[in-house]
This record gives C-alpha cells, sequence and structure tokens, in this order.
C-alpha cells in the first residue's frame, strides 16, 4: 500500500472518528454518563495521536536538509517517486486541516446568527423528535410537556454544538469537558422542573436505552406482518437486552480493572470495550473478542423473548454489525501499523 493510499486511510478514518464522536454526542444529547466517559475517551486518544503525528512532522521539517549527490539521485530511481508521493502526503494533510478550519468557522458563523441559529434549532427539533417517538407515551407526557421538553432537548443540542464549535483547537481540554458536564447538569435540572423529578427519573432510564430502543425499531422494521413484533414483545425485549448490556459490562470492567485500560470502544448499540495496555494482545484484537462475545449473548438474550424467524432477522442484523465493527478494526490496524 502507498503513502498516498495510507495517507487517505488515515485522514478518512480519522476524521470519521471525529464526525461519528461529535455527531453521537450532538444527536443523542443526554447519553448515559459512562457511555458518555468512554466516547469522550475514544477522541481524546484520537486528538493524542493527531498530535504526535503533527508534532513529529513539524520536527520533521525543522530537520535541515542537505542537497543529494546528483550521482546518487540517478542510482536510485524510486527517489522521485517516493519524494512526490511524501508530497501528496503533505498537500493532503493541509486541505484536511484547512477543510476542517473552513468546517468549524462556518457552523460557528451560523450558531451566532440569529436567523441560521433558528433554521439549525428546527433542524435540532425535528430529529429530536424523530430520536424521541415514543417518549410522550412512554412517560404519559401531555403534548404541552412534550413539546417544550423537545425545545429543551433542541436548545441543549446547539449549546452543545457551541462548546466544541467555538474552540480554537481540537484538543479536549477540562475545562471543555467541565462545561459539557454543566450543560448535562443543567438540561437535567431543566427536565426534572418541567416534568417532575419522578418523570425525570423515569426519561433518564427511556435515555439509558436509547440504542436499544432504535435496534428493537430496527428489527420491527424488517419483519413481515406474518412476523410482526408485538408492544409486549418489544418491551420485553428493550428490558431484557439493556440489562444483558449492562451485566456485560460490569463484568468487563470488574475483568479488567481502571488503571489498566489503554483505550475505549463504544459501538453504535452502546457497548462499551476495553482495551487491556498489560496485554500482549494487539488492542483491536481485544476489543473484537469482547464484542464477538458481547453479540453472542445478545443473541441467546433475544431468544427468549423472540420466535424462531423473528430470532433469524435479529441475528442477521447483529451479523451485519459485527461485520462493521471487524471492517473497522481492520482499518484501525492498517492505519496503526502505517505509523
Amino acid at each position: 500500500m502507498n503513502k498516498l493510499t495510507v495517507a487517505f486511510v488515515m485522514s478518512t478514518l480519522g476524521l470519521a472518528c471525529v464526525s461519528a464522536y461529535l455527531w453521537r454526542q450532538l444527536d443523542a444529547e443526554r447519553e448515559h454518563a459512562q457511555i458518555s466517559a468512554t466516547q469522550l475517551a475514544e477522541l481524546q486518544a484520537d486528538l493524542a495521536k493527531r498530535n504526535r503525528e503533527q508534532r513529529a512532522a513539524t520536527a520533521k521539517e525543522a530537520v535541515p536538509t542537505v542537497a543529494p549527490n546528483p550521482s546518487v539521485a540517478a542510482a536510485t530511481p524510486a527517489a522521485v517517486p517516493a519524494a512526490a508521493d511524501n508530497r501528496d502526503v503533505d498537500e493532503m494533510a493541509r486541505f484536511e486541516a484547512q477543510r476542517q478550519k473552513r468546517w468549524q468557522e462556518a457552523r460557528q458563523h451560523m450558531l451566532e446568527d440569529p436567523r441560521e441559529r433558528e433554521l439549525m434549532k428546527a433542524q435540532a427539533r425535528s430529529e429530536a423528535r424523530a430520536a424521541n417517538i415514543d417518549l410522550a407515551r412512554e412517560l404519559q407526557l401531555t403534548d404541552s410537556e412534550y413539546d417544550r421538553l423537545i425545545e429543551l432537548l433542541a436548545e441543549h443540542r446547539l449549546q452543545l454544538s457551541e462548546l466544541f464549535t467555538r474552540r480554537e483547537d481540537r484538543n479536549i481540554s477540562a475545562d471543555a469537558v467541565n462545561g459539557m458536564q454543566a450543560l448535562r447538569d443543567r438540561l437535567a435540572e431543566d427536565i426534572a422542573n418541567l416534568i417532575g423529578y419522578e418523570k425525570a427519573q423515569q426519561y433518564a432510564a427511556y435515555e439509558d436505552s436509547r440504542q436499544v430502543r432504535t435496534q428493537v425499531r430496527r428489527l420491527r422494521g424488517r419483519l413481515s406482518e406474518s412476523d410482526v413484533l408485538t408492544d409486549e414483545q418489544s418491551q420485553h425485549l428493550i428490558a431484557a437486552l439493556q440489562k444483558q448490556r449492562t451485566t456485560f459490562n460490569e463484568e468487563l470492567q470488574r475483568r479488567l480493572p481502571k488503571e489498566r485500560v489503554s483505550a475505549t470502544r463504544v459501538t453504535q448499540d452502546g457497548g462499551s470495550f476495553y482495551a487491556d495496555r498489560s496485554s500482549t494482545v494487539p488492542m483491536q484484537q481485544q476489543f473484537m473478542k469482547q464484542i464477538e462475545e458481547f453479540r453472542k449473548r445478545q443473541r441467546q438474550t433475544a431468544a427468549e423473548v423472540l420466535t424462531a424467524r423473528q430470532l433469524r432477522a435479529f441475528a442477521q442484523m447483529q451479523e451485519e454489525m459485527l461485520n462493521d465493527e471487524r471492517l473497522d478494526a481492520r482499518l484501525t490496524t492498517i492505519v496503526d501499523e502505517s505509523n
């Protein structure tokens, strides 16, 4: 794999990781504290890696160059293509940095313009409604309570976006972490003031199971009319999968003390997985072993609620997610090995 291809993979994967993190943070709004912490750990690790690469590149540029001996250059035909590859890599890195800066400046401008901000808030409202489609029924909210809650969530999303967009650098400082926690605390307080403490606790539980609920909605969309998932089955499946996810995560934490955790990975359905710094097994292999066991337990849990035909559809969804996770692990390994 030539340097240009490696650089492209590295750049794309790096941006995807940052974008995925921000999207989860901005779209989830009220993610469970433990999941938020692991996502933040991922971003910090990714950003630290970027900073190391940038410092290495700066140090490389600072080294004085010596004009090559023409006879030596002539004897090594590969020298010219290699230099061209290096120039391509540097150019791509500059282009990606400039694009990120322009994106950040444009978003900041939109957030500061009242009309643009209102358009962004309207979009946030729409997405909050889609993400909480059954919230009013689950919490038995009035139409007024539901609308005002959606308004709170939309405003929180914009404030969270402002917190990250207005930063001049991409490093996550203690101030940024404290600012994010302050926004979450304020949202929790506003929700309790709006719908009461008891319903606010129910809402917290609802949000904690958000990824599982999304997974069950996807399953319902895949099933035919003859295999439809009843409301009772859906509720039982959500509760069972959520309990299984919590149990599995607690087992991992008991097995691997916090001081030995070198990295964390969070999957799209909310599972958290940890790499052991003392292990000789490559990091991505550690993650995949845990993820495969997690998927196996999810299928076993679902088998207690679903019919055989429903379970086949669920297992297919699990295998698709597993394939995506294997591909992501492979790409990450390629990038790490190229450094």
